[in-house]
Parts: C-alpha cells; structure tokens; sequence
C-alpha cells in the first residue's frame, strides 16, 4: 500500500469523508479524528497481516450498540470507504481484501 505513512493519509481522508457526510457523520463527530484514524489504521494493519502495533480487539457489538445503527447508515460508510481507497488508487488486491475484512465486521453490527 505504500508504507504506514500512506495508509495514514488514506484513513484520514477516509474520516474526513465520514464527518462531511450529512447521513453519518454525526456518528463520528464526538469523537477526536485522530483517535478515529489511529485506530483503524490498527485495524488495517492487522487485516494486512502486522501484528507490531498496539491494536487491542474491543467487542465490536457492545461498542456501537449505543449507535443505534442502521443498515443504510453502514452500507454508506462502505461506500464511503470504497470510493476513498479507488481515489487513492489503492491496487485492486488491496482494495478487496480491505473492503472484504470491513464488510465482514459492518455484517456483524446490525
């Protein structure tokens, strides 16, 4: 992808797209974008298979169970995600198997 440096710049155009967004971006904006990038970089990393940061798997249910989330609400994120990574011209490979792994998490949220 490029080095963690770029999957950082990814991520944060990533939650800037989310927090623009009038469908879902009040969702996210209590909380501080940094914490919101660092995190999912966590998460990406381990998709990718680098278990060297500090990411630490909280249950996922139980922290957006206070959400309230709708399935519209999530396939917009997805979309949101999916266009952010073909912007940032992600190889093909890539792009799949992240958008696999967060589909396969946003399943089990509603």
């Amino acid at each position: 992808m490029g080095g963690i440096q770029r999957l950082t710049q990814i991520i944060d155009d990533f939650y800037t797209r989310l927090l623009q967004d009038p469908m879902i971006g009040f969702h996210f904006k209590p909380f501080p974008k940094e914490q919101l990038v660092r995190g999912q970089v966590e998460f990406v990393r381990r998709i990718f298979g680098d278990r060297s940061g500090t990411y630490e798997l909280r249950p996922l249910k139980q922290v957006h169970s206070p959400f309230k989330l709708l399935p519209g609400q999530i396939a917009r994120r997805f979309q949101i995600l999916k266009e952010t990574l073909q912007d940032w011209k992600l190889d093909e490979s890539c792009q799949k198997r992240w958008l696999n792994a967060d589909e396969k998490v946003a399943s089990s949220l509603t």
